[in-house]
């Protein structure tokens, strides 16, 4: 589609990363309005890009209900059943965040793809006791370093 010109519109942005022929295509399209835009912040990660960044973490905190059936609690035999406190059920690169938890970790995989990309990307799921907020924290703001050309 986009090589006809088409507009798309990405709705799984973690459905991108085992297909890179996309996103290179995306990269070349004329009409720069992408997914990378959708969440508050990414512009500036994209901004951040244009230097080095040397690592970016993306941490979410998520109840266990919302991850239940994720292929990788289910490969590895991981419950969340009864969970009191947070528990970090996984810590590896976005790429795998987006094999392992399809659903889950659209936000992990636009940060990936605005910055140093998927497999330079740490993306760390935590579940959490049902009555605390969901949150994501996209890398911590002060942890991107840019490298100045006098370094």
């Amino acid at each position: 589609m986009l090589e006809a010109g088409k507009k798309v519109m990405v709705l799984s942005v973690g459905a991108l990363l085992p297909r890179p022929e996309l996103i290179e295509l995306a990269k070349r399209a004329e009409d720069k309005s992408s997914c990378e835009r959708c969440t508050a912040g990414l512009d500036a990660v994209t901004a951040a890009a244009e230097g080095r960044i040397h690592a970016v973490r993306m941490i979410t905190r998520k109840p266990p209900r919302s991850l239940m059936g994720a292929p990788y609690l289910v490969e590895n035999g991981i419950s969340l059943e009864g969970l009191s406190e947070p528990k970090l059920v996984f810590s590896r690169t976005a790429r795998a965040a987006a094999a392992g938890f399809p659903a889950n970790v659209n936000v992990a995989a636009a940060l990936a793809l605005a910055g140093i990309g998927p497999d330079r990307t740490t993306a760390q799921i935590l579940g959490r006791p049902p009555d605390r907020a969901q949150t994501a924290t996209p890398s911590r703001w002060k942890a991107i370093r840019l490298a100045h050309p006098l370094d």
